[in-house]
């Protein structure tokens, strides 16, 4: 997920991609093992598409380069929440096709809760 951030901000809003470490070792083939750098990699990558869309959002311009056209900054932000969406639904289904399903207290503040308003 961090990788697609930082490849379309790169496309897009190269100023806010710069300073995204990467989540490869040095041979850009083997994972980072250490977690605490991975949620690190993750946590600046979502601060650098929130900040880049609204910057797009107070020019009122599109979000383009040469590969890569967002016509509206909106849409750039929904290619990133579909994006992580789909990943996030595949670590569930990897994790419940192998008999390990989230506890709900977890679930709920750290996938749900992020989203929700209304309180249970």
């Amino acid at each position: 997920m961090h990788q697609v951030r930082r490849f379309f901000l790169s496309q897009v809003a190269p100023g806010h991609a710069g300073n995204l470490a990467g989540v490869f070792q040095e041979d850009r083939e083997t994972p980072l093992e250490d977690l605490n750098a991975i949620k690190a990699a993750l946590e600046a990558s979502g601060a650098a598409v929130r900040a880049a869309v609204e910057e797009g959002l107070q020019t009122g311009g599109p979000m383009k380069s040469e590969n890569v056209t967002y016509d509206n900054p909106v849409l750039f932000l929904q290619h990133m929440v579909w994006h992580d969406g789909w990943h996030i639904g595949l670590i569930f289904l990897a994790l419940r096709k192998n008999g390990q399903e989230p506890p709900e207290e977890w679930e709920e503040p750290n996938v749900w809760g992020l989203w929700r308003t209304e309180t249970w």
